[in-house]
């Protein structure tokens, strides 16, 4: 007979991780246990898939690697689930199959493998790896890490009674992005409430016991690269899978994150964890060596490509390619602060973006969204030059430590900057000096040869004055010097080609 043991709480586990819009289509299982599958007198056992699942009915299918054992398989092994739930999302799921043999069939003598041994994985069932997991006693403590799969196995301790604890304090900003913040305004502004007991967890970034914009500073203070610890707190946060958890509680429940094992004489299986990454409320962390990131369409960022003289004051417009519904961004780039110096960056506040060393790194939350238009900056990076050069010398996607990525309704989009050249155009200024006694000067720049039409009314709509004339592609200041018949406003209309320019000069004796 299969020795089950029953995990009440995971199949809450497995309808959160349904629930959640931002589900990765690679994750594995919080839903799966291992067993001990004794052999039978013949000296052979067959595994059934539904055997390692707390819940059968949450299951469409599934398949096992293997699911014939005999005498060579005696111990405790690995296996490979491969599953589609209920709403057709594919899983693959590690667990420990544990083979004993009861009888003694295979070498007269009755065989019943000892060990501690479970699994830690996220909220949606990817397996947690490099966690470190001690057991200890009176005595002595001693470690494993998690393996790729989330397993760590002790078979070859004394035997005693034992605490077991996880822990993990790396990777501070792992998971860890813009889109978190603006889930976290969602929540504190009452547009979209947390949906999970874990994202509560997980947003009480200094474990305060509570969730404050605070927690949202200390997430863009990670994210900007302007603290490598949060406060009172480690960057993981573990809790026995079996443990009762709402929304309403999972703050102010003591969490007690130990097992007390009995490792003598029997078997402790199912010793199981829900890692957290604290500030990650959208499950994006990379929690093992296996896990494959998102292939999405990138969304190009367009900076036209221009050069620049020693003392200028630059103005660099960083404009969106389409129409966007902006829930934010965050983006990193090199500045190359040997040719230009920062002034400012129009569109940012100051708490939004950090220069580290001479990397760049912003990011913008727009909990309640925002329309922005095909060609409408997203922000402005204004420098002044030190030397001449140009601006893709001065911008360069080097050695990021955040990913650049933009949010849409929930969407998560990888940006990328795209450099365009300068589209030549026709130009008309202003006049000036505005007003003129005697002399007004009309800039004007061609992006081609062509014929120049000026010509100026009165506000009655009489033209009182014109001038044409064929002019290469350049820049000029076209003079208009006449007498007009009296002191008062005048319109002003060029001419070029099909486009038409108009404006408003004042004349005054």
């Amino acid at each position: 007979m299969h020795v089950l043991q029953s995990h009440v709480s995971m199949r809450y586990a497995i309808s959160v991780c349904l629930l959640l819009s931002y589900i990765q289509v690679f994750s594995q299982c919080p839903f799966t246990q291992s067993i001990l599958l004794p052999l039978e007198t013949h000296g052979q056992a067959h595994a059934a898939a539904l055997d390692f699942f707390i819940d059968p009915t949450l299951i469409e299918s599934t398949a096992l690697n293997r699911d014939v054992y005999g005498c060579a398989n005696v111990g405790i092994q690995e296996i490979t689930l491969d599953i589609i739930d209920r709403d057709n999302v594919p899983h693959t799921c590690k667990e420990f199959i544990v083979i004993s043999d009861p009888t003694g069939y295979c070498n007269d003598v009755p065989q019943q493998p000892k060990a501690i041994l479970g699994k830690i994985v996220t909220p949606i069932g990817n397996a947690v790896q490099g966690a470190t997991v001690s057991i200890s006693n009176d005595n002595a403590s001693v470690f494993r890490g998690t393996n790729e799969d989330g397993l760590f196995l002790f078979n070859d301790i004394p035997e005693s009674n034992y605490t077991l604890q996880p822990s993990k304090n790396n990777d501070l900003k792992n998971g860890v992005t813009t889109q978190d913040i603006i889930l976290l305004q969602k929540h504190l502004i009452k547009i979209r409430a947390f949906d999970s007991p874990y994202q509560f967890i997980a947003a009480d970034v200094n474990n305060s016991g509570d969730i404050t914009a605070y927690d949202m500073i200390l997430l863009r203070q990670a994210i900007l690269n302007s603290i490598d610890h949060f406060p009172n707190n480690n960057s993981w946060k573990f809790i026995k899978s079996n443990e009762q958890l709402t929304n309403s509680n999972s703050l102010t429940t003591e969490l007690d994150n130990t097992y007390s094992v009995d490792y003598a004489p029997s078997l402790s299986m199912n010793n199981n964890y829900i890692g957290i990454k604290i500030g990650d409320l959208n499950n994006s962390v990379f929690a093992n060596d296996i896990m494959a990131p998102r292939q999405d369409n990138r969304f190009d960022i367009s900076i036209i490509e221009e050069s620049f003289q020693k003392n200028e004051l630059v103005t660099v417009p960083f404009r969106v390619t389409q129409d966007i519904q902006l829930e934010g961004f965050q983006m990193e780039f090199q500045i190359d602060l040997s040719s230009v110096e920062i002034v400012d960056i129009e569109g940012l506040s100051a708490g939004e973006w950090q220069l580290h060393r001479n990397q760049l790194l912003i990011s913008k939350a727009e909990a309640k969204g925002k329309i922005v238009a095909e060609e409408e900056p997203l922000f402005n990076l204004v420098v002044r030059a030190k030397k001449a050069g140009s601006i893709r010398e001065m911008i360069k996607e080097n050695n990021p430590s955040i990913v650049s990525e933009l949010y849409q309704k929930d969407q998560v989009i990888p940006l990328a900057i795209r450099y365009t050249k300068a589209t030549q155009r026709n130009e008309v200024g202003f006049n000036f000096p505005n007003p003129f006694s005697s002399t007004t000067y009309l800039p004007l720049s061609l992006a081609t040869s062509n014929e120049v039409h000026l010509s100026v009314y009165n506000l009655q709509g009489q033209k009182v004055w014109q001038q044409s004339q064929q002019l290469s592609n350049g820049s000029y200041q076209l003079p208009i010097s006449l007498p007009f018949l009296a002191d008062g406003m005048y319109l002003y209309e060029v001419l070029i080609g099909k486009e038409v320019f108009s404006g408003k000069m004042a004349y005054k004796k």
